[in-house]
């Protein structure tokens, strides 16, 4: 009889099977160490980058409240009607004045270029349109004149700052305005806005630009 001989491990299929499960669970154990590893290093990365984005919200949330300043009940000061207003009139000059009982407030832009006098009379009616609106929603105010300073060069080609343009609403008149419908089609109908202001002056220079 033969005797029978025993295959080498390596020769036997469950051997190789057996193999196979060992690797792979070897590396599902690696991946997951490695996966745990990169996350433990990202975290404090992550975490910065969260703090920074919620410092950044918190200094926008900030800005917005001091830009929601309720002037509606607020006593007519120089600071509260520049709060009103907002930042973008910071370097604006405001004068407060009383006449016949009423309570007139002036709103002095100071020189600035422009390319024309048509965009320089443009932008004093946006502009114009805007500040009256803030302005108006305290019942304390009667009146409100918006002034865009300009340097103006004469002959001998001396430069001087003269005002350039001046448009002054009063309430009653603002009561009458659609102010949404005036402001989309104030740049293209500026010369209505002049029209039916309650006051308004125009330097000479400009003018004979708009004529």
């Amino acid at each position: 009889m033969e005797r029978k001989t025993n295959k080498p491990l390596y020769k036997k299929i469950w051997f190789w099977i057996v193999i196979i499960l060992i690797m792979g669970v070897a590396s599902n154990v690696i991946n997951k160490n490695k996966t745990t590893d990169t996350s433990t290093k990202n975290t404090p990365k992550v975490q910065a980058q969260k703090h920074k984005v919620e410092t950044k919200k918190h200094k926008v949330e900030k800005e917005k409240k001091k830009e929601e300043f309720d002037f509606s009940n607020s006593e007519i000061t120089e600071e509260n009607v520049k709060k009103a207003l907002g930042s973008d009139f910071k370097s604006c000059k405001v004068t407060i004045s009383e006449e016949k009982g009423k309570k007139i407030i002036d709103v002095i832009k100071p020189p600035a270029d422009y390319w024309s006098g048509e965009s320089l009379a443009k932008g004093c009616c946006k502009i114009t349109l805007d500040v009256i609106e803030k302005l108006f929603v305290n019942s304390k105010i009667d009146i409100v004149h918006y002034w865009i300073e300009s340097k103006f060069q004469d002959e001998y080609g001396n430069e001087k700052v003269e005002n350039a343009m001046q448009l002054g609403f009063s309430r009653e008149t603002y009561k009458k305005m659609n102010i949404k419908n005036l402001k989309e089609t104030a740049v293209l109908n500026y010369k209505n806005i002049i029209n039916i202001a309650d006051s308004e002056y125009i330097h000479p220079a400009i003018q004979k630009e708009l004529n």
